[in-house]
């Protein structure tokens, strides 16, 4: 099972476990989680377009890697309370959306994302939000549905205690849609990056 880790009290994402750290540039990154075949950690915004990624156990380093960055590469991702569940998820009500839940026109929808890029606030990327008002992405996010156009992005922007660079998305889901059924909500993240999900709609 893999090892997650949480802010502590103070909101603080830790940067060492058991001796072990991980350097961008040699700066530590906060830990999300260790498995046995893959770990998250999680990344500042201020990054150049290449970093040098070393791993550091008690004092000694391993060789290096250099990762290409990009100003926006959003996931979708899921959350309860603060851990991620699922990937690839929408949410109604509250509730994880699909054809048991499914969306309906006028409903507002929640999806959760990392990876938008910079905020339009100085913050420490690895410590919770505690306080208003709360960092939104530097570029504009919108949304449209397959067969029905643009929809309204009513929030886009952090999470009071949350990780500032976990985003919700909420949209309102509206227009003469008469396709019913599985069908794709997308949205854009300014110029650049683009993510499809499915949803399930119904009259």
């Amino acid at each position: 099972e893999p090892v997650r880790f949480e802010p502590d009290r103070t909101g603080f994402l830790p940067t060492e476990h058991q001796g072990l750290r991980f350097l961008a540039d040699g700066k530590p990154l906060g830990i999300l989680e260790i498995g046995s075949s893959s770990i998250s950690v999680a990344f500042p915004y201020n990054l150049a377009p290449q970093v040098n990624l070393t791993l550091e156990r008690e004092g000694l380093l391993s060789n290096s890697i250099w990762l290409r960055t990009a100003a926006q590469s959003p996931r979708p991702l899921g959350i309860s309370g603060r851990s991620r569940l699922f990937v690839d998820a929408v949410f109604r009500g509250g509730e994880l959306a699909g054809p048991s839940n499914p969306v309906r026109l006028g409903d507002v929808i929640t999806i959760y994302f990392s990876g938008a890029g910079a905020l339009d606030r100085d913050v420490d990327p690895f410590v919770t939000l505690k306080s208003l008002p709360l960092p939104k992405p530097l570029v504009p996010i919108s949304a449209w549905l397959f067969h029905a156009g643009p929809q309204e992005v009513l929030y886009a922007g952090s999470m009071l205690g949350q990780l500032p660079g976990v985003l919700q998305v909420n949209i309102r889901i509206s227009g003469n849609q008469t396709d019913f059924g599985s069908q794709f909500i997308v949205v854009k993240f300014g110029e650049g990056a683009v993510v499809g999900l499915p949803i399930f709609l119904a009259p």
